[in-house]
């Protein structure tokens, strides 16, 4: 579930002679595909031309994914829209052409990756470059690639929550033998963002109320600043019956997010179902009140 993606707009019809259909499809599946795959285990999918809202699917990849490689190459409509698209959006745009492509000028002030298909030398800087552009983007997803951005950071995202996500680690026992579980907060978008955080203690179909600690993080009384990009780790306290229990215990993580623009969204609520045997928690995609109607 957190593979990441990385997807391919390029044309999918003829552009030229020397570019017909079989043309795009051995470049992808030959040659680009094959190279991405080296960088490490991604999903990788391309624009192509799909059944049903095909322009809905294209604008979901281009937001959605987590790195997109645009081929300029004979400069297609279609492929120029989506790039700029994409880059209204977020960050992680790697731009690529055949050599001796016409690079307009506003795309061209950005780092261009020129490959040579009869150059088989030349031809492997380019696959040298390629991957290090790849990994790059894994591994600095808010590194600005967009002068759309740039200028205007909250183009593409105004009006959408912050993609802020969270998850509880394993429990553990301090000093004092006391537990506690683990938390991890992340921002991955490109603007600041604050989050208010509840999480309810269950066992079985009895509330246990809210994790009250020392600082109240957990009980929705302080909020969270997050920049962008930012991670924090986090911990709470658990009370040793709801461990030595028979009956289950899980936690309701609720989060409300605030926007730079200090609007509130506040995302659906998980529960997280601790399994004893294996000290991890499951991922239950539903609140409680609604999990409860199935599990006792």
């Amino acid at each position: 579930m957190n593979q990441k993606r990385c997807f391919v707009i390029m044309p999918f019809s003829q552009t030229s002679d020397e570019h017909a259909e079989e043309y795009w499809n051995k470049h992808f599946e030959s040659f680009l595909k094959p190279l991405i795959r080296e960088c490490g285990d991604l999903e990788i999918v391309r624009s192509e031309a799909l059944r049903g809202d095909i322009l809905k699917q294209i604008i979901q990849n281009l937001y959605d994914s987590d790195i997109v490689v645009a081929d300029l190459t004979d400069k297609n409509p279609n492929v120029f829209w989506e790039l700029g698209v994409r880059q209204s959006f977020r960050y992680g745009t790697i731009t690529i052409a055949e050599e001796r492509t016409d690079i307009p000028f506003d795309v061209s002030t950005k780092g261009m990756l020129f490959y040579y298909p009869k150059d088989h030398i030349r031809n492997q800087e380019f696959r040298k470059q390629f991957k290090k552009a790849i990994m790059d983007c894994l591994t600095n997803p808010n590194s600005p690639d967009s002068r759309v951005l740039e200028i205007v950071p909250v183009l593409g995202s105004r009006h959408l929550a912050p993609p802020v996500h969270h998850t509880v680690l394993p429990v553990y026992y301090t000093e004092e033998n006391k537990p506690r579980a683990g938390f991890i907060i992340t921002n991955l978008g490109p603007l600041p963002a604050e989050a208010i955080v509840t999480v309810k203690a269950f066992l079985g179909n009895e509330c246990q109320g809210l994790i009250e600690s020392a600082i109240p993080y957990y009980s929705g009384k302080i909020p969270w600043n997050l920049d962008a990009g930012f991670q924090f780790r986090g911990n709470f306290p658990l009370k040793q019956e709801w461990l030595d229990s028979e009956k289950t215990l899980r936690l309701e993580v609720k989060v409300i997010v605030i926007d730079a623009d200090k609007r509130s969204h506040e995302k659906p609520p998980i529960c997280y179902t601790h399994v004893k045997d294996k000290n991890y928690w499951y991922v239950e995609p539903t609140s409680f009140n609604r999990l409860k109607g199935f599990v006792s």
